[in-house]
């Protein structure tokens, strides 16, 4: 198991808690989304895990490590578009890196580690 696989156990393991307090329900693993753009499927994404928040679809990538180029960054922004409803987050291990809805970034962490809205 490499270390992001680790990390992501973690992250499970947090959300599991998260679960078991009723903070977030509906915890699912590997769940497989669609980009269908103009009638044509243009690729899968299978985000690392989905719940219930505040009666909210959350959808979360996490990532061990991230750099901007990072293709990732780019399917969620699509995706996040495609499925207006749903809100995607991209996690690290230090908390939440960027969050997007219906194709724009709600909330960034900016180089000094402050956030960005």
């Amino acid at each position: 198991m490499n270390k992001s696989s680790k990390q992501e156990l973690v992250r499970y393991m947090q959300l599991k808690l998260l679960q078991a307090a009723k903070v977030i329900t509906e915890l699912r693993h590997q769940v497989e989304f669609k980009a269908i753009i103009n009638s044509i499927e243009t690729f899968k994404y299978t985000a690392d895990f989905s719940y219930l928040e505040n009666n909210k679809k959350i959808v979360e990538e996490f990532k061990g490590y991230i750099f901007e180029r990072h293709d990732s960054i780019l399917r969620v922004k699509i995706l996040s578009a495609l499925y207006p409803d749903l809100i995607f987050r991209i996690t690290k291990p230090k908390g939440v890196y960027r969050v997007y809805k219906a194709g724009k970034c709600l909330r960034e962490k900016i180089k000094n580690g402050k956030t960005r809205n």
